[in-house]
């Protein structure tokens, strides 16, 4: 999509206003559009400048979780406050999934599944920070794994007294299979993602250090068939998933599959993972990426990260909310937004929306998918403030009997205020790592790889 010439010519009478520089000439293909005006000749094009990035908003975000941040980028060697604020929504993203949807209209819910994309050159150090922020969703994996297998160990022994005690009764009927509980995955197939969706109807978190290799493998075991992407598309939408195959084993149906992405990617191997057909499509818009830059020099901290603790704690409290059943099939609870905070949210996706139309076709294509992941953050946030709450009064009244964490009914108008200014944050971003794709192809000379 970026490298048809409007959208190319558009992007860059846009940096040339702002004063980027392009190149142009006989041996530039990216430019060359009939009766169009190009931006001013130079020997060398810069990209958009990174003092135009603002820092995360962790004023958005609940005090408990902005000290947590910035010690994680502290004791991490300072990191850029990038690296633990996207883990930490993407940690979000894991544990929440679509437990609680968000009614942001009649006949529009919204889950908190997000694609998370951090754009960092190698060697940022950023794996032991996300690591240590995900930990306790891969412990949490761990243990159902664990209660899985003696589950199943049970299950196989009565299933050997029933054959020999030959039992025709129906107080003898064997019991359901055991359900492998799964929160976090990093190596799978799309198939195996599949599978896992139809067991856990929450979601899950698909989370790869390289983004590279998540997304140059999605088809690796289809005999060259492909399709995994349009399945990335539908089940950041939490659509339904249906497979049928001849080897009826292999057939699958998710009422609503639930997935949410976290990786890294280096900001060189852009535009050979996504293609133009990502841009079409809308899956590479869907992504949010952050680009984490550092400032300083890394310094090595004898501090440990204190902060496991409460990201524990909040792991156990948004796991075990459980989705009830209706007619067989699992219901999240639902919250909606109030009054004042839909007006606040209407206004602001009108007024960007508004005001990049005509700007560029990058804006186009990214604004929307932006301005959709906003109430997606309100609930991420909302739900983490009843949690927080919980955890700080441990008061009975904020947890039922069975154990569920008692949401709120209604999304403020101080909480979207903060999805709000995550909503900008993102844009901004999103906005810098496009325009950085044209500058990227207009050095290789060569258009964007028509992939599939």
């Amino acid at each position: 999509m970026i490298d048809s010439p409007n959208i190319v010519l558009a992007a860059a009478l846009e940096m040339a206003a702002k004063g980027y520089r392009a190149p142009v000439g006989p041996s530039s293909t990216w430019l060359e559009t009939p009766n169009e005006v190009s931006p001013p000749s130079t020997n060398d094009f810069q990209p958009p400048e990174l003092s135009q990035l603002p820092p995360p908003p962790l004023e958005a975000l609940p005090l408990t979780i902005q000290k947590l941040l910035l010690e994680a980028s502290r004791v991490f060697g300072d990191l850029p406050l990038e690296v633990p604020t996207v883990s930490f929504l993407a940690f979000l993203s894991g544990c929440v999934g679509q437990s609680v949807t968000l009614e942001v209209k009649r006949g529009w819910l919204a889950a908190g599944n997000l694609y998370w994309a951090i754009v960092a050159p190698s060697g940022l150090g950023k794996s032991p920070c996300a690591n240590a922020i995900l930990r306790p969703l891969w412990r949490k994996d761990h243990q159902a794994r664990e209660r899985w297998k003696s589950e199943m160990a049970a299950y196989q022994i009565a299933q050997e007294e029933r054959k020999q005690g030959g039992a025709n009764s129906a107080a003898d009927s064997p019991s359901p299979i055991p359900i492998l509980t799964q929160y976090i995955v990093d190596d799978a197939t799309m198939e195996a993602i599949g599978g896992i969706l139809a067991d856990n109807p929450r979601g899950l978190l698909w989370c790869c250090d390289e983004l590279a290799t998540l997304m140059q493998n999605l088809d690796r075991y289809s005999n060259g068939k492909g399709g995994s992407k349009g399945r990335l598309l539908s089940s950041y939408d939490c659509s339904p998933w249906k497979t049928s195959r001849s080897d009826r084993e292999r057939n699958q149906s998710v009422l609503a599959a639930v997935l949410s992405i976290f990786g890294t990617i280096q900001p060189k191997s852009l535009k050979s993972v996504f293609s133009q057909k990502d841009a079409d499509s809308g899956l590479l818009p869907r992504f949010a990426f952050i680009l984490a830059r550092r400032e300083k020099p890394p310094r090595l901290s004898d501090d440990e990260f204190q902060g496991e603790a409460i990201l524990s704690e909040l792991a156990e409290l948004l796991l075990n909310m459980k989705m009830t059943e209706l007619d067989g099939r699992p219901v999240p609870e639902t919250v909606r937004l109030s009054a004042e905070a839909y007006g606040l949210y209407k206004q602001w996706s009108q007024e960007l929306i508004q005001a990049t139309w005509n700007v560029s076709e990058i804006d186009r294509l990214i604004v929307p998918k932006v301005s959709g992941m906003v109430p997606r953050l309100a609930l991420l946030l909302h739900v983490l403030e009843s949690a927080l709450e919980s955890l700080a009064a441990h008061l009975p009244g904020w947890v039922s009997e069975s154990g569920r964490l008692k949401i709120r009914p209604e999304v403020s108008s101080e909480t979207m205020t903060g999805a709000l200014r995550f909503g900008d944050w993102i844009y901004r971003h999103q906005k810098h790592i496009w325009l950085s794709l044209v500058w990227i192809m207009s050095r290789s000379r060569r258009p964007w790889k028509n992939q599939s």
